[in-house]
């Protein structure tokens, strides 16, 4: 964990960030995200790790086909986002700066 990883904590990074991610048409919707879920293929029953997790978009994706997941990011907004949107499984996702917990989560 470094000071870089603060870079989505600035508030007018992670406002515009989320905007954008956030669009109906972002790339990541159009191109992105075809292209990861054809990738992972069948996640039944697999074990994930998110790293770099940002809001949990994935993670939560990933949960939806039946995949459990930890989602570590460096930025504490961006997993304090994934856990407020996410609430029913707001503890899989963790600030990068507390791995050490998750030796005591397993």
């Amino acid at each position: 964990y470094n000071s870089s990883c603060k870079y989505y904590d600035d508030e007018k990074v992670f406002k515009e960030y989320v905007k954008l991610r956030s669009a109906r048409d972002a790339l990541n919707n159009t191109l992105e995200e075809p292209s990861f879920f054809e990738l992972t293929g069948d996640v039944k029953s697999k074990k994930i790790l998110d790293l770099g997790c940002g809001f949990g978009y994935y993670s939560y994706k990933l949960m939806d086909r039946g995949a459990s997941f930890v989602a570590l990011d460096g930025s504490s907004r961006m997993v304090e986002l994934a856990q407020k949107n996410y609430p029913e499984n707001p503890n899989q996702a963790y600030p990068l700066q507390n791995t050490p917990r998750l030796a005591q989560t397993s």
